[in-house]
């Protein structure tokens, strides 16, 4: 399934967008837009979303797909559309726990630390969902089926080094506002 395709599955089923919301926390909008943040980009970028935390995933000229942090980070987290469905759908926890330095040469400590995060995150979503909403895994498999997406067993080995790669290639994407301040990097 290809970036376009993607857009307009979830786009065509509110059913699917509300499943991609509780799960992936993204939001799809109608169409492509230009993003909120009426800020200088690095890289010219389409809006194609937002999250509940106030950020919004960007399309990059280059293909490639980008954040924009509601607290001013902002970097590339994917080679593509489909991959960034396939960090938010693997990441039980917020995949930006996953955005720091210390993980890319440190596999141990990602391992150890992916278990913990994870068990955060599914019991977050319960208590945000209680019992309103199917468990998590289960949506998780229901959207990953709608999309053509694969299901890590281990995500420090399958989904978060390519996210690593992705985060800290040349060249970065940044944003620059008005009075010249230069946003965080995402990778912290």
């Amino acid at each position: 399934m290809n970036n376009t395709n993607i857009l307009s599955v979830i786009r065509s089923d509110t059913t699917l967008a509300e499943k991609v919301g509780m799960v992936c926390d993204i939001d799809v909008y109608p169409e492509l837009q230009p993003p909120y943040a009426r800020v200088t980009s690095s890289i010219p970028v389409t809006a194609f979303a937002k999250d509940s935390g106030g950020g919004e995933y960007v399309l990059l000229a280059d293909g490639s797909a980008g954040y924009l942090g509601a607290d001013g980070q902002c970097g590339r987290i994917a080679e593509d559309l489909r991959g960034v469905f396939l960090l938010t759908i693997n990441c039980a926890s917020a995949w930006e726990n996953y955005a720091r330095k210390k993980y890319v040469d440190a596999p141990k400590l990602l391992a150890q630390d992916t278990v913990k995060y994870e068990i955060k995150g599914r019991e977050e979503f319960s208590d945000a969902w209680g019992d309103e909403f199917p468990n998590y895994d289960t949506l998780r498999d229901e959207v990953a089926k709608a999309l053509n997406l694969t299901i890590s067993s281990d995500i420090s080995k399958d989904i978060l080094p390519a996210f690593f790669k992705t985060a800290t290639r040349e060249p970065l994407y940044f944003f620059t506002e008005d009075d010249g301040r230069r946003s965080d990097d995402l990778m912290r």
